[in-house]
């Protein structure tokens, strides 16, 4: 095999397989201008935008997931007495409900992208988290995350699952702040 093909070859394989990780941007679309504190349950939900978005590949697995990462980040923060997926009793004036609104979804399982490399495409996951107080129904903050993944990180950029966990943590991050 001649020098320049051996070259291109070795350029071809370390695309494949290079790792670059992908960032969660956040923008803050109602800013949250009042203290979290006064809030000692935490409520969360995940839905998706529209129907279009619930019929997309694999946004059954991308709810749940998202679900239960924000749940956990979150409930490994301490900010909130409890934090659940449901209503735990009559805490109306002491509840926080946020709900994350699945807006844009690519999926791409991991081990797609890992066997299939750079030919299995991109993951994409955009959400919206609102921030809603129980007692008055009234949305306090929004927030929206945004990641994708990208070609040059080659088999081992991830796929939907590492954008669920980076979004998670970028959110909840932003969240215990207020």
């Amino acid at each position: 095999m001649p020098k320049s093909s051996k070259v291109l070859l070795g350029i071809v394989l370390l695309f494949l397989i290079s790792g670059c990780g992908s960032n969660a941007l956040l923008q803050k679309v109602t800013p949250v201008n009042t203290s979290l504190s006064k809030y000692k349950y935490a409520i969360i939900s995940v839905e998706g935008k529209n129907e279009l978005i619930k019929k997309e590949k694999g946004f059954g697995i991308t709810q749940k997931e998202l679900k239960n990462n924000f749940i956990s980040n979150l409930s490994e923060q301490n900010k909130f007495k409890h934090v659940s997926g449901e209503s735990s009793g009559n805490h109306e004036k002491e509840t926080l409900f946020i709900k994350l609104v699945i807006e844009e979804l690519s999926y791409l399982s991991g081990a797609s992208s890992y066997f299939f490399g750079i030919f299995s495409g991109n993951a994409s996951l955009k959400v919206l988290a609102r921030l809603i107080d129980v007692k008055t129904n009234k949305t306090i903050g929004e927030i929206r995350s945004f990641s994708k993944t990208s070609l040059s990180g080659g088999i081992f950029r991830g796929g939907t699952a590492t954008l669920i966990r980076e979004i998670s943590e970028k959110l909840v991050e932003d969240i215990t702040n207020y």
